[in-house]
Formats: C-alpha cells, sequence, structure tokens
C-alpha cells in the first residue's frame, strides 16, 4: 500500500488550498480593479449630467438645446454595438481601455469648449467612449463569477453610485464656490486618465480567460433579445431624463438652491448603487427579469409621489427611495440579455445598451419637448409611467 511522506503530505496540503485560493484572489483582485474604473466611467457621466444645468446658465441654452445636448451623449452611444462585436474578437480589456481614454478626451473638450456647438461635439465623443466601456464591462464582471451572475454585476454597477454621488457635488462645491464650469470636467478627466493607468497596469491571471475569441454574432441571436431591448429602451431613457433634468426641475420648478439640488441627485444616485447590489442578489436566487418586474413598478410609483411632494424633506426621501428600486432594473436585464447569448456575451451587452442609448437619446429631448410646451413635472409624469411600463414589457 502507498504511503506519503511528510513533505508529500505538504505539498499535497499547497496544491489543494494553493490553487483555488490563488484563482480566487486573482478573481478578486480583477473584480476589484473594475469597479475603481466602473467608479471613474459614472463620475464622468455624472459630472456631464450634473452640468446641464450650469451649461444651460452659461450658454443661455433653450429647453430644446438643453435636451439636445442631454441626448448627445447618448448618440455616441449608439457605437455600442459594433464595440461589442469587437470586444468579442480582439479582447474586451483593450476595448475597455479605448472607453476610458475617450471618456477623459471627451471631459476635457467639453471643459475646453467656448459654445453649445462645442459641448455638443464633445458629449458625443465622450458617449462613443462611454458604449467602447460598456460593452466589455459587463461581460468581464459576469465571466469573473459565472455562479453569481446578477450579484456579480449587481454589485459592480453598485460602484456606479460612487460616482452618481461624488459628481453633482463636484459640479455644485466647483460652480457655488469658485464660479468655474471647467473646473469640475478638468478633475474628472484626470482621475479618469489615473484609473486607466491603474487597469492597464494590474493584469490579474484570471483576466486573461475572459480575454478569448469568441463565435461571431448573427442577426438571428437578435430575436431572444426583442423585449429586454425595449425594456432596457425605457429604463435607461428614464434613468437619463432624471439625471439631466432633476436638477433643472429642483432649482427652476420648486425653488431649490443648486447646492441642495445637487445633493438630492447625489442621494438618488446613493440609494440607486445601494440597490443594485442588493437586487442582485435577490435576481440571482428568483429571476433576472422577475426582478426587474418587481422593482419597475414602485420605481415609477416613488418618482410620481416625489415630483409631487413640496414640503420639507419629503420629496427627497422619496426621490431615494426612487433610486433603490430603480438600481434594480438595468444591471439585471443586462444579465438576463448575456446569460441568453453566453457564446457572444460582448455583442448581447452591446446591442441592448444599443437600445439604451437610444431610449436615453429620446427621452431626454421627449422631456425638453414637455418641458418647452408646459413644465418639467409633466415630464416627470411621462418617464414615471414608462418607469412602470417597463414591467409589462421585460420577459
Amino acid at each position: 500500500m502507498p504511503t506519503f511522506t511528510s513533505l508529500d503530505k505538504a505539498n499535497a496540503r499547497r496544491q489543494v488550498r494553493g490553487f483555488p485560493m490563488s484563482l480566487l484572489r486573482s478573481r478578486v483582485v480583477g473584480y476589484l480593479v473594475l469597479l475603481l474604473s466602473f467608479s471613474a466611467y459614472s463620475l464622468a457621466y455624472a459630472t456631464f449630467g450634473s452640468s446641464l444645468a450650469v451649461l444651460a446658465l452659461v450658454f443661455s441654452l433653450s429647453p430644446i438645446e438643453i435636451g439636445g445636448l442631454a441626448s448627445a451623449v447618448s448618440v455616441g452611444f449608439l457605437a455600442t454595438f459594433p464595440e461589442g462585436i469587437l470586444s468579442d474578437r480582439f479582447g474586451k480589456r483593450k476595448v475597455l481601455s479605448m472607453g476610458l481614454a475617450l471618456c477623459s478626451v471627451g471631459l476635457t473638450a467639453i471643459g475646453a469648449s467656448n459654445s453649445f456647438t462645442g459641448c455638443l461635439a464633445s458629449a458625443v465623443l465622450l458617449g462613443i467612449g462611454s458604449g467602447f466601456y460598456e460593452a466589455a464591462i459587463n461581460p468581464l464582471v459576469l465571466e469573473l463569477f459565472p455562479g453569481r451572475r446578477a450579484l456579480a454585476l449587481g454589485s459592480a454597477n453598485a460602484s456606479w453610485g460612487v460616482g452618481g454621488f461624488l459628481g453633482p457635488l463636484l459640479v455644485g462645491y466647483a460652480y457655488s464656490t469658485y464660479v468655474d464650469r471647467r473646473l469640475a470636467f478638468y478633475t474628472t478627466s484626470v482621475i479618469v486618465v489615473v484609473v486607466l493607468i491603474v487597469f492597464l497596469t494590474i493584469r490579474p491571471d484570471a483576466s486573461r480567460e475572459t480575454d478569448d475569441c469568441q463565435r461571431g454574432f448573427r442577426l438571428f441571436d437578435l430575436k431572444p433579445l426583442s423585449r429586454l431591448m425595449l425594456a432596457n429602451l425605457l429604463a435607461w431613457g428614464v434613468e437619463g431624463s432624471i439625471t439631466s433634468w432633476l436638477i433643472l426641475f429642483l432649482t427652476i420648478e420648486r425653488g431649490l438652491g443648486l447646492l441642495l439640488a445637487t445633493t438630492s441627485l447625489s442621494i438618488f444616485f446613493l440609494l440607486f448603487a445601494a440597490g443594485r447590489p442588493f437586487w442582485g442578489l435577490f435576481a440571482d436566487k428568483h429571476g433576472y427579469t422577475r426582478t426587474v418586474k418587481i422593482c419597475s413598478v414602485p420605481s415609477g410609483i416613488l418618482l410620481l409621489l416625489a415630483i409631487s411632494s413640496w414640503s420639507g424633506v419629503f420629496p427627497v426621501v422619496l426621490i431615494a427611495m426612487t433610486g433603490f428600486f430603480m438600481g434594480g432594473v438595468v444591471p439585471n436585464i443586462t444579465t438576463a440579455a448575456c446569460s441568453r447569448l453566453k457564446s457572444t456575451s460582448g455583442a448581447a451587452s452591446g446591442v441592448v445598451n444599443l437600445s439604451g442609448g437610444v431610449g436615453a437619446i429620446l427621452l431626454p429631448f421627449t422631456f425638453g419637448v414637455v418641458v418647452l410646451f408646459s413644465a418639467a413635472y409633466w415630464g416627470f409624469v411621462l418617464i414615471s409611467s414608462l418607469a412602470i411600463l417597463v414591467a409589462l414589457i421585460a420577459n
């Protein structure tokens, strides 16, 4: 009968314990780096969205021009579908890195622009960078932890709340203190560059397996994603409208100061972030689209109650609760899409994001048309109704 020496036993223990732990450590390191990049990316997006009120004041923009500027990022974002196909073909890390680089350039260009046209073109460039980033980040996260896909993506999306919380505060502080619209854009651009350097420097072993090329995307693959695409169109449009118009609504129609209004949006994003891992864990147990339905209805109702309230901190509380439920919608739509097309997850992420980008163009612009003929209040009534409609569409 074969026997083990003490040295053999020690080696066996190291092999049993070492390989899984080193792999897990590598995945955790990779995940933390992705969280950092997500925070920087969300900061870029929130800085732009929160600056719309300032840009409208500086350039004396009409409601239609504000809506056009709010939609400009989403126009550039429409490239996310072909960028998702590129990520499947050439590697998701390369596409993600390109996205962060373009986001930094776009932010700098917006800060340096001296006209509405310059800001519009620069915002489109920021949107192209966002499309590169979003096409790659979702499959990278989902492939790191295949057994907890919704929780992994929900937790990663929670870091969106870091940028979403800091972005409005940065804009409010920079403009209120220094009356400088450029400072927030330049500061955020530098932060994105630093995070990009970290991302390129730290390459965990586990990330290599997520960079493999996969089979090509076929148009037939769109069929099982059609309802998810429509649901994502509405969900992104609702989120984009809140980001673009909430501060203007609170300052102009509710009479709040800029700092208090930006703080309200920050609290929305804070609870928005908290809801994402919570609903991700829920979705892994109860289903992705079921979770989307559960989150959509209360988010629409709470938003309607929030914009209909006037006194005290009650509207701020309702806006925060809206964010908590809304945080469970988009990540689980994306997870459902990537799970249905695992072999072309980059393309699946890209095409679902493409539909979201269309919604983020149409709804904020439509909101501007509503404001032109009535008031921002009725724009929020519209998007509250559409948030509820997501529950009927997602399947």
